[in-house]
């Protein structure tokens, strides 16, 4: 017995081998090819009894992916980007972490202490509300299913509802499936908060403050398991 590439039984798969099997014996074979295609299992000799036929595909590991953490003291440290406490600043994609992009018109990138999620942080991106002419994000570049979180907080002392967001394009109109668009309210307990926006697959995806000015102090990319 033996697998072929042809009905007749003439020419054996590469790589395999036909096997003898005497009277009244009986045999697990195994028969492995290396490439997807139809296979054809074939007794060239004489009748022989078949039991059961299975087809194992080998084990393959999920791709790994490194986690990213983009720290706004960290970027700052290396030079990437640069601390100003009196005067707004326009940039143009400004690569800020790996697959983390950051565009944005007339923003404030200052020293500023607070505490989100348990993590104590000394510094912020003030990210504003996008338009048109105006573009302000991060353009978020993911390589598979993950997580992105984002520590931010509404910083501005009024009584007011500002929200943040994953989109699909820069100026936060369309929504990433299956993400939400999260509240921050200026003056009560939720003003600084750890957001979680869940994506199923790579892609590209802009984090958008969506009504006006949150401060942002540290985004994550962290990969399914």
């Amino acid at each position: 017995i033996g697998l072929y590439s042809d009905t007749a039984g003439k020419t054996p798969v590469t790589g395999t081998t036909v096997e003898k099997v005497f009277g009244k014996e009986s045999k697990l074979l195994s028969f492995a090819v290396s490439d997807a295609g139809t296979y054809y299992l074939e007794s060239v000799t004489n009748e022989l009894c078949i039991y059961r036929i299975d087809i194992v595909y080998p084990e393959v590991s999920a791709p790994s992916f490194e986690n990213v953490t983009m720290k706004v003291s960290d970027v700052i440290t290396a030079g990437t980007l640069t601390a100003d406490s009196t005067n707004k600043q326009t940039l143009s994609n400004i690569t800020i972490a790996e697959g983390i992009v950051f565009t944005t018109t007339e923003t404030k990138i200052d020293a500023h202490t607070n505490t989100v999620g348990g993590v104590d942080f000394t510094h912020r991106i003030v990210l504003g509300k996008p338009s048109s002419t105006k573009p302000r994000n991060f353009a978020i570049t993911t390589e598979g299913a993950c997580t992105i979180k984002v520590y931010v907080a509404n910083t501005s002392g009024k009584d007011d509802t500002r929200n943040i967001g994953l989109y699909t394009d820069a100026v936060g109109t369309t929504m990433v499936t299956g993400t939400q668009d999260t509240a921050l309210n200026g003056i009560n307990d939720t003003k600084a908060q750890l957001v979680e926006l869940t994506v199923t697959g790579a892609g590209t995806y802009y984090l958008v403050s969506t009504v006006n000015e949150l401060a942002v102090y540290q985004i994550e990319i962290v990969y399914n398991a």
